[in-house]
């Protein structure tokens, strides 16, 4: 059997910053993405391909002060594609390969 994955952090935990992205190819098309907030905002989550194009869109509002995880179920081809997560307070991307 396999464990829960759990972020390890050596940033700074009062960031609001992307921690990880990363593809469950073994699921249901499932993206999950671990992020710090340093707030308990609602946030709008958004995936663009690599031409900018949004591709999937959605607001979470269980949001707590610390690390979170967002698990999308998407359907994507292969490729290059940037998360964005965007609060009041700004926005933070990271790219990921799909």
């Amino acid at each position: 059997t396999y464990s829960n994955i759990q972020p390890v952090w050596f940033g700074d935990k009062s960031k609001f910053e992307i921690i990880n992205v990363f593809p469950e190819y073994t699921s249901q098309n499932d993206v999950n993405v671990w992020f710090n907030s340093n707030s308990e905002e609602p946030i709008k989550v958004q995936i663009t391909d690599a031409s900018g194009k949004e591709v999937y869109s959605q607001f979470e509002n269980k949001i707590i002060n610390g690390v979170n995880k967002i698990v999308m179920n998407v359907n994507l081809v292969r490729g290059l594609y940037f998360v964005t997560l965007t609060n009041k307070e700004g926005s933070v991307s990271k790219k990921f390969i799909y």
